[in-house]
Formats: C-alpha cells, sequence, structure tokens
C-alpha cells in the first residue's frame, strides 16, 4: 500500500484520518486481554510457542505480551491498510521506500502523536491496558476539538 504523506493532506483530512484510525483502535483495544498487554515491550514472546529463531510474524497466542504498537499489527483493520510487525524485532512498520515508518513513527503517522506507543510513565495510574486506553481516549478527545475548531463556520 502507497502511503500519502501527512503533509500532502490537507489539516482537515489529516485530523480526519487520524479520527477515524483512533476510533478503530479503540474498538480493537477493547478486545485485547488486559493480561498480555505490557507496555515495556513490543513484544515479549515469553509464553507463546515460536520457534527456536524467533519470528514476531506468527500470530499472538494467549501468552503473548505486547503494548498497543506491539498489538497493532494484529488488528484487521490496521492489518489491511499496510500495518505489519517487523519479524526481525517485533516494532510495527507500515510503508516501503521513502514512505517507510517504524516504531512509534507509526503512531506518529496513524494517530499523529507518538506518546501512544510508550512506555509507561510514573504519574500514570492503572493497567498497563488501562493507560492505553487513556492515551488513546485522550488523543481522540484533541483530535475531535480540533476538528470542530476546522469545521466551525467564521463568524
Amino acid at each position: 500500500m502507497e502511503l500519502k504523506h501527512l503533509y500532502e493532506m490537507t489539516s482537515l483530512e489529516r485530523y480526519n484520518f487520524w479520527r477515524t484510525n483512533l476510533l478503530e483502535a479503540q474498538k480493537f483495544w477493547a478486545t485485547v486481554n488486559p493480561d498480555n498487554v505490557d507496555l515495556c515491550d513490543w513484544r515479549d514472546p515469553e509464553g507463546e510457542e515460536l520457534d527456536e529463531i524467533v519470528d514476531y510474524s506468527t500470530p499472538p497466542s494467549c501468552g503473548t505480551l505486547a503494548c498497543f504498537g506491539g498489538w497493532l499489527p494484529w488488528a484487521p483493520y490496521f492489518a489491511e491498510m499496510g500495518v505489519r510487525q517487523n519479524p526481525g524485532r517485533g516494532t510495527p512498520e507500515i510503508g516501503a521506500g521513502e514512505r517507510y515508518e517504524c516504531g512509534s513513527n507509526v503512531a506518529k503517522y496513524l494517530f499523529g502523536e507518538w506518546y501512544l506507543f510508550d512506555s509507561r510513565e510514573s504519574r500514570e495510574g492503572g493497567t498497563d491496558h488501562a493507560v492505553a486506553a487513556t492515551r488513546i481516549a485522550n488523543r481522540l478527545a484533541e483530535v475531535e476539538r480540533v476538528i470542530d475548531e476546522l469545521t466551525r463556520p467564521e463568524a
């Protein structure tokens, strides 16, 4: 899939793109078992039955631990968009060539902010799953506020 650069989109197109992706992320994240979330790892194969040579392109099992970014390639919506997991490192990636993004740059491209894939910060309370859900909800509220401003008729 050929990625459209964010700077090729108008502000409204960009924020609508991020809004759609955040809504899809919320739906997917609600299906991920909180016990399988670890904000310190893209994907930790401990508890998984992976080949001797670790290949992170193997679909997650019930023992998979991963952060939001590590789970993202397994969301059908994002997989269809071209998000995949780097088989050697476990990081999410999208695009190719000059239009290739990996790791936290995938969050910047899809959602407009890198921090959605960050490790837990000491001031963030709750389970790792709840922290990621809160980050998604907060970013969605911010994006919707900007869309409202961009679409508000001039007085």
